[in-house]
């Protein structure tokens, strides 16, 4: 146990050690900053020359300031946001069935009911960004609206349980949040690709090197073939894991510099955190509610399938390294695997980007070799449900059990052959050999 502890903890700290790490990482949260700031870089070149959008309210509610309000409130958010907004003019009268823009980019109806606030915007052509400026508007007021004749603490109790405000959007951009996460879904598989690769790489590379300079005939003498694959195969899940979070954690710290650093937040402006966001990239607060729901499971399964899949890659080529006598043969070897990887990875790239998903694709997403790719950019562009995602990460972790308690007694008798046999021929021999050790 000492030896094998000795083993993993050698192979686990070389790792998080090497440079190739540490530049690596580096670059990754570069990458990631750049992404998730590319609506600060933007707005730096933006000198707002589109100019502000004539919207028309049509008041409903009880508040006759409101159009006075809701102009003061449209500046303020207008500025956080760094670019020209919108600007209002009331409309006297409005029917729903007969209504004219009259040169206006959209009408907002404000309705009140009780205590209740809500609106309707009827678009034409008042983009996302400004639509973002008009709801955070109105929930600025709505919360103003509260606070007239209440103490401090029944104004913190109204705020606990306040729920966000009734925006009804008619026009042909209501499914704009679920647009954005399928665009965004054909780019999930591309870091889960080069995580995958980049482990398995790892595993057959060191198991080969090791057979050409002989290194692990002096390994297997102190600690069973068994543990050394073992040894293995762990330390490169456990630092797939780690890069995992990290990948996660640059996300999350990208995005607050993009929100509170570069994007020039106001914090005495009392939004929450979606309209924070939906402010920061211009997105309006439906929006992006719909993407925040979607994100804890992303997240989850974007970790899941990708250790799993990671773990199921690492076996196979693991036992691919250990029935290769050189690089040059591991390389020929690896060639069907990798063809299978990049059919799940193109499938996955471009399975989401057409409209509906062929149920073709659906069906692939449950087969293992295919699943870590795919899974997490149907679940993404809601051609599966969180349940469907759930059982092919069950299949796949299943899978990747049993086929490590199959290609560990093969392992076990490759590891130390030097034939040099068709690959076919010494994968025969390695199983027959298993099976005759049993």
């Amino acid at each position: 146990m000492n030896k094998f502890k000795y083993l993993f903890t050698y192979q686990l700290k070389q790792k998080l050690k090497a440079k190739s790490f540490l530049i690596s990482n580096i670059i990754i949260f570069i990458v990631l900053a750049l992404l998730l700031n590319i609506n600060n870089i933007i707005r730096a070149f933006d000198d707002g020359s589109n100019g502000a959008d004539l919207v028309y309210v049509y008041n409903q509610s009880t508040n006759d300031n409101l159009l006075v309000e809701l102009e003061a409130y449209e500046d303020l958010v207008s500025k956080q946001m760094g670019s020209s907004g919108v600007y209002f003019e009331a409309l006297d009268s409005f029917d729903p069935k007969t209504y004219e823009f009259n040169g206006s980019a959209a009408i907002l109806v404000v309705n009140q009911e009780g205590d209740i606030l809500s609106a309707e915007l009827f678009n034409k052509d008042l983009d996302v960004y400004k639509r973002a400026v008009v709801q955070t508007s109105l929930e600025q007021l709505r919360q103003a609206y509260w606070k007239v004749g209440k103490t401090q603490e029944q104004i913190d109790l109204i705020n606990e349980f306040l729920t966000p405000i009734e925006f009804e959007t008619h026009s042909t951009e209501d499914t704009l949040g679920r647009e954005i996460l399928s665009g965004i879904a054909s780019m999930v598989s591309i870091p889960i690709f080069m995580l995958i690769i980049f482990a398995v790489q790892a595993v057959g590379t060191s198991i080969v090197e090791e057979k050409q300079t002989k290194a692990v005939e002096y390994i297997i003498a102190n600690v069973s073939p068994n543990k050394h694959f073992f040894a293995k195969i762990l330390t490169n899940f456990i630092f797939l894991t780690i890069q995992l979070l990290l990948i996660v954690l640059y996300g999350v710290i990208a995005g607050l510099l993009s929100i509170y650093v570069f994007g020039g937040y106001d914090m005495s402006a009392g939004m929450g955190l979606t309209d924070t966001i939906a402010v920061s990239y211009g997105i309006d607060s439906a929006t992006m509610n719909t993407i925040m729901g979607q994100l804890p499971l992303t997240i989850f399964f974007f970790i899941g399938f990708t250790g799993l899949g990671g773990l199921l890659y690492m076996v196979v080529m693991g036992f691919v390294a250990s029935i290769s006598n050189s690089n040059e043969e591991y390389g020929q070897f690896q060639t069907p695997l990798m063809m299978i990887m990049l059919a799940g990875f193109y499938a996955a790239m471009f399975g989401t980007m057409f409209g509906d998903v062929n149920i073709i694709i659906k069906i692939m997403a449950y087969i293992p070799v295919f699943s870590p790719f795919m899974a997490p950019s149907l679940y993404l562009a809601g051609a599966f449900s969180w349940l469907e995602a759930l059982i092919a990460l069950g299949i796949l972790g299943a899978t990747s059990y049993l086929l490590y308690k199959l290609v560990m007694p093969m392992y076990k008798n490759a590891i130390l052959s030097y034939s040099t046999d068709k690959m076919s021929v010494r994968i025969k021999k390695a199983f027959s050999r298993a099976k005759y050790d049993k």
